[in-house]
């Protein structure tokens, strides 16, 4: 069985941009920041992002209200295109083909420290928790 699905979590680096279609089509595309890395020999993480071209058509792009910075979750599936340029090169690349574009809202910073019983008081039980987000890479 062939699978071709993706989902990427990505910050938009640039507005999207519409166009339509002479069909009337509304087609989107987007320039993504998937975050990625490693840790190095000293346990020192490093970044090496992504960067990936989206493309969303009919309703999926008609829906997206994003703008530069958003951080977005992308599902779709990857396609291969292929082009000539002006200057007669060939080129290619892989890009996301999105079925769904879904804006991350912010976090509410109240929502960080909420108390851990029914008491309001805070028992220190998502201290590790917290820890534990510290150490992802974006």
């Amino acid at each position: 069985m062939i699978f071709n699905r993706v989902f990427a979590f990505a910050r938009l680096a640039r507005d999207p941009e519409s166009k339509f279609t002479p069909q009337g089509t509304c087609v989107v595309n987007m320039r993504c920041c998937v975050p990625d890395g490693y840790f190095d020999a000293n346990q020192k993480w490093i970044d090496t992002p992504v960067w990936v071209d989206v493309v969303a058509m009919g309703p999926t792009a008609e829906r997206i209200e994003s703008r530069k910075g958003d951080a977005v979750l992308i599902e779709g599936k990857l396609k291969y295109e292929e082009w000539e340029a002006k200057d007669g090169k060939k080129r290619n690349k892989i890009a996301i083909w999105a079925s769904k574009v879904m804006r991350v809202p912010k976090a509410d910073p109240s929502w960080e420290r909420a108390p851990a019983n029914d008491s309001g008081e805070d028992t220190g039980e998502h201290e590790a928790h917290d820890e534990e987000q510290d150490n992802l890479p974006f």
